[in-house]
């Protein structure tokens, strides 16, 4: 992925998780009666939301060729990576 895609792709796919986030909240919400119904995956979801909203708030903040800021944002992006892929997991084993 270029540089260029990822600045046009980025926004949509946080967006894209954060309403993935709400939509699972209120799931589990309506569905069992208590978003504390899957505690492990609330947690890990909530940690990713997290990671994923700093990883945001530091691309906002990448001017020019400032390294510190894209090796930080570069770093979240991975733990959000990380946390999506556990995320995942933990929602399968909920499914099956």
């Amino acid at each position: 992925m270029t540089v260029k895609q990822h600045r046009r792709l980025g926004p949509i796919a946080a967006f894209l998780a954060i309403a993935g986030y709400l939509a699972g909240i209120s799931l589990v919400l309506f569905d069992k009666g208590s978003v504390y119904e899957y505690p492990l995956h609330l947690a890990v979801g909530s940690a990713m939301l997290a990671s994923l909203v700093t990883t945001v708030v530091l691309s906002r903040m990448i001017k020019g060729t400032l390294q510190s800021i894209r090796t930080w944002h570069f770093r979240f992006g991975i733990v959000t990576l990380g946390l999506l892929i556990i995320e995942a997991i933990l929602g399968l084993d909920i499914l099956l």
